[in-house]
């Protein structure tokens, strides 16, 4: 499989996207209630035009030095990343971590808290 994905509740899902970020976009979609919402937060670039991988950057360390992370496989195209949830049909909003979260929160949730989130709505 090429991401974890756990239904915590009806409501709440957590998925860590892995090189297959497609299909993780599109099971998150498809288990959205109507309506549903979902947090994202994907390493990010407002640099970048085009996501960043490649298959040679295939170790834990190799991922630790260009990715920053060693479960990263990518460093996303913010602009790019955009485009590929709106082709998934998602409604794409940038909310701030103060509005749903506390610093003790985003400490728990493991997000970033200097970074804004992409809140999606099917």
């Amino acid at each position: 499989m090429g991401y974890f994905f756990k239904k915590l509740t009806n409501n709440l899902a957590l998925c860590r996207i892995y090189p297959e970020y497609k299909r993780a976009i599109a099971e998150i979609y498809r288990v959205l209630a109507p309506a549903g919402r979902a947090v994202l937060q994907v390493p990010w670039s407002i640099l970048l035009k085009e996501h960043f991988n490649d298959a040679g950057i295939n170790t834990d360390e190799l991922r630790l030095f260009f990715f920053g992370e060693e479960c990263h496989f990518h460093i996303f195209s913010r602009e790019r990343f955009l485009v590929d949830l709106k082709d998934a049909k998602f409604k794409v909003n940038f909310v701030l971590h103060d509005d749903y979260w506390t610093a003790r929160e985003s400490v728990l949730w493991g997000v970033n808290p200097l970074e804004g989130l992409l809140l999606v709505e099917k």
